[in-house]
């Protein structure tokens, strides 16, 4: 008899025992389920931030450079909806004259030997015509540090550059003339020398 009470107080303790452990077993699924939501969370603010900017084109390109992502700023810069412009190789957003020289992959190479690469250059719509942008290619890594693909942010700068352009060739005709310059003011007024 008291070898069957020992039983049951040995089977007591193992019953507790093992509802210890299902109860840190709970706990720890309901930490993972709060941490998976606030993921989510954290995901969802993300794409929403990067798909709803429209000043900057915002896309990602795979490893070997052809486009897998596209926001509305992509969109309204570059002129391509996203599901024609997915699948394509990104030097399609390039001048014919820089792909001839290769612009495309050396800003893929940089960005893999340096993370980063850097560019200010023309650059093609879909409707072909021209738009000088600024933009910035990332190497995207995994945690052992294989390459993922690529994040490209690029801003139409076309306005500043015609202005530059416009700057430059008015400051070249004032070089080359020699007539005499008056400027005047609003009222067509020649203001004052003070000497």
């Amino acid at each position: 008899m008291k070898d069957q009470e020992k039983t049951k107080e040995q089977l007591i303790a193992e019953l507790v025992a093992i509802r210890q452990q299902v109860d840190v077993l709970e706990a720890l699924q309901i930490q993972h389920q709060q941490t998976e939501q606030a993921l989510r969370e954290t995901n969802d603010r993300f794409r929403l931030l990067v798909e709803n900017v429209q000043d900057y084109a915002i896309f990602t390109l795979d490893s070997n450079g052809y486009i897998d992502s596209w926001n509305i700023g992509a969109e309204k810069i570059l002129g391509y909806q996203e599901a024609e412009i997915l699948g394509q190789h990104a030097s399609c957003l390039f001048t014919p004259e820089d792909r001839e020289k290769g612009k495309d992959d050396q800003e893929l190479q940089k960005a893999i030997e340096e993370s980063r690469s850097l560019d200010e250059r023309w650059h093609i719509r879909k409707d072909g015509t021209r738009f000088w942008a600024c933009g910035i290619l990332t190497a995207l890594r995994d945690e052992t540090g294989s390459l993922r693909g690529f994040a490209k942010i690029m801003r139409d700068m076309t306005d500043r550059k015609r202005a530059e352009q416009q700057i430059q060739q008015q400051a070249a005709l004032l070089d080359v003339t020699t007539d005499a310059i008056l400027v005047q003011d609003s009222s067509d007024r020649v203001p004052s020398c003070q000497y």
